[in-house]
């Protein structure tokens, strides 16, 4: 199987591509714009939800479980490019 790198557009055999620190994942998730949606829809989904049935909710606070747990998932995904050395999650 093959997948082409993001930043260079080489196309490399998954084999090739080599597992990421965790403080390179880690960085490498912080400017990855999935999170940061899904953490802006589940905010605001559930600010909607709680001003609906009228409950005084925090929704930072309820949201905080689920974007780590899906954090932590993509950044055991990720995988850099033996050529340019840039950290993403391969498709």
């Amino acid at each position: 199987m093959t997948t082409t790198c993001p930043a260079c557009a080489r196309t490399h055999s998954t084999a090739q591509l080599t597992t990421p620190t965790r403080l390179r994942a880690a960085l490498a998730i912080v400017k990855d714009w999935r999170v940061w949606g899904s953490a802006i829809l589940l905010c605001l989904l559930i600010g909607a939800a709680g001003g609906a049935l009228g409950l005084e909710l925090n929704p930072g606070a309820m949201m905080g479980a689920p974007i780590g747990l899906y954090a932590v998932l993509r950044m055991t995904r990720m995988r850099a490019c033996p050529s340019c050395d840039t950290v993403s999650v391969p498709k």
